[in-house]
């Protein structure tokens, strides 16, 4: 437990604060193919956004979500 908290301390601290925020789809009906950073798994996933209002975590390719969330 004290090596779950640790780990998650040091992910605040470095991690760009975009990277905290959920995996959202968004509210709208559209399919757009975008990346996120799943802070469970520790890596960038796809997902599909519906177009609307997407938060700091959603990221055109795998590779800007790496870049932003796990090459830090």
């Amino acid at each position: 437990m004290i090596v779950i908290k640790l780990k998650l301390s040091i992910l605040i601290f470095f991690a760009d604060s975009r990277c905290l925020e959920p995996i959202d789809p968004g509210m709208c009906m559209a399919a757009y193919v975008r990346h996120a950073y799943n802070s469970s798994s520790g890596q960038c996933v796809m997902f599909l956004h519906g177009g609307c209002q997407p938060n700091g975590n959603n990221f055109p390719t795998a590779e800007e979500c790496r870049e932003a969330c796990v090459e830090n």
